[in-house]
């Protein structure tokens, strides 16, 4: 008879539902904010991966350009042997470390700019490389 009275009383079952209704809304918060924090990163990420990329290539276009129209011309030190020149081209964006160098590729003389870009208040960086045939400047071709 005890037991039944017992379970009849129902004081306290309020509580334990609020209890339990508070935890689930407290995991459902805290997955939302973990989800949300772990997606800006990732899109943060993204931005200075693109961003880093763009800039490699703009040092590769840059670098291109400055070789094709220098006066005297800057690519005949690339006309034969395995010269290799460094440099860094600064841009507002971020810095682009390029590497030029002249090589065979079998009866043909080629030029390979690799251009590594680098976002300025970034940890992340990106290669671009342009190579293009030395006589003619034709068949260029654009790689990562």
């Amino acid at each position: 008879m005890n037991r039944i009275r017992f379970f009849k009383r129902e004081q306290g079952s309020a509580l334990i539902m609020v209890i339990i209704a508070f935890m689930v809304v407290t995991i459902i918060a805290t997955s939302v904010f973990v989800l949300a924090g772990s997606n800006t990163k990732q899109v943060v990420s993204q931005n200075e991966g693109l961003e880093s990329y763009y800039i490699a290539r703009s040092g590769a276009e840059a670098t291109y350009q400055a070789l094709l129209n220098s006066t005297p011309s800057l690519l005949t030190q690339f006309e034969s042997g395995n010269t290799v020149v460094k440099d860094t081209i600064i841009f507002d964006e971020g810095t682009a470390e390029i590497t030029v160098e002249g090589y065979n590729e079998g009866t043909i003389r080629r030029v390979r700019i690799t251009s590594v870009g680098k976002a300025a208040g970034s940890n992340v960086s990106r290669k671009a490389v342009l190579e293009f045939n030395y006589y003619g400047y034709d068949n260029i071709k654009w790689s990562r």
